[in-house]
């Protein structure tokens, strides 16, 4: 569970460098994020070279760096990642603005390796796309897959960077916007009273989960209330069973039924968040991670529970097992 906190997904790197190594027979793989996105990874060995490095029967082997890009077997080969995301691209790029914004994400020197107009609305086609040719530099492929693995967070910048641009511009002409970032749960993006809300709704699965969910939710509501150095954080505020009314005013009803296992997250965003740039797109992060995280904390904290009963239990089954040798030791009088 802890790799699902890190900033970039690691089995993508894993992926690439289990087939650059040679360990996996077939040079295509698809790795499946936590909220239901895919990354497909291709790769394509240079002809010429395989066929010389089969004759020679010479192969390079691992350097034990554990670098990517060290790895060449068979001669040198091209990279594609193609990131299928959960979220509809018609929500990713309600503004337009989707792959102008993706490729600045990436440096200066690797912008030229990312695929645009992927998605061409066919439903087989893919959010955006990274191609590495052969022969780049190891160091290059290391930064450009350091880049890629973060795909999915970013592809999430745009929408948030045009909506925040429209806020500063006119507050009262940002319309509410929804991107479904995993199966029945939302975000919805919206101004409120002249406040940037982004509320994210989620589920849990059983009604302990919902518990657990509940006093870390509250904790964080009651550390921001008591701890200074979070007086500057965005403000939260959290619901069980329903949208706030903010959000239904933007998004109509929903309906009656209200879900116990439904928690309805919001923070208000102020402008030391979303920017300049670089703060922007790690805000974004935060938001979007911001499930996977809840998740984390709630299985340890399921872990932790279990463990003490555990412990409670073992000591009880001690107890009895002495009583009962208490009991046998004790010496029986016959009377005649």
């Amino acid at each position: 569970m802890l790799l699902l906190l890190e900033r970039e997904h690691p089995a993508v790197h894993a992926a690439v460098e289990r087939i650059l190594r040679g360990d996996s027979k077939i040079p295509v793989s698809v790795v499946r994020d936590f909220d239901g996105c895919e990354y497909h990874i291709r790769v394509e060995w240079d002809k010429e070279e395989k066929e010389m490095s089969q004759t020679s029967g010479v192969d390079s082997k691992d350097t034990g760096s554990g670098e990517v890009g060290t790895v060449n077997v068979g001669g040198t080969a091209s990279v594609t990642v193609s990131l299928r995301s959960f979220t509809p691209f018609a929500e990713l790029n309600t503004h337009g603005n989707f792959y102008e914004v993706v490729t600045t994400l990436f440096p200066s020197e690797l912008q030229k390796f990312v695929v645009c107009d992927t998605h061409k609305g066919d439903g087989e086609d893919f959010t955006v796309a990274v191609h590495i040719p052969s022969n780049v530099p190891a160091k290059m492929l290391r930064e450009a897959m350091h880049s890629t693995a973060q795909l999915r967070a970013w592809s999430f910048v745009p929408a948030f960077a045009r909506q925040f641009e429209l806020f500063l511009t006119n507050p009262e002409v940002v319309q509410p916007l929804q991107l479904h970032y995993h199966d029945g749960e939302e975000m919805v993006v919206y101004n409120n009273r002249g406040s940037f809300i982004v509320a994210i709704a989620l589920r849990v699965s059983s009604k302990d989960d919902a518990v657990l969910t509940r006093h870390f939710l509250q904790a964080m509501v009651e550390v921001r209330k008591h701890e200074r150095s979070f007086c500057g954080s965005s403000a939260f505020i959290f619901e069980q069973g329903g949208p706030p009314d903010s959000v239904v005013a933007v998004t109509g009803p929903r309906g009656r039924v209200r879900d116990p296992n439904t928690f309805w997250c919001s923070f208000q965003l102020y402008k030391q968040q979303m920017e300049p740039p670089p703060r922007l797109v790690e805000t974004v992060m935060h938001l979007v991670n911001f499930r996977t995280t809840l998740a984390y904390h709630i299985r340890a904290g399921r872990t932790y529970m279990h463990g003490i009963m555990r412990k409670r239990v073992e000591s009880s089954l001690q107890w009895l097992n002495k009583a009962k040798a208490r009991v046998a030791e004790e010496t029986k009088i016959t009377i005649t």
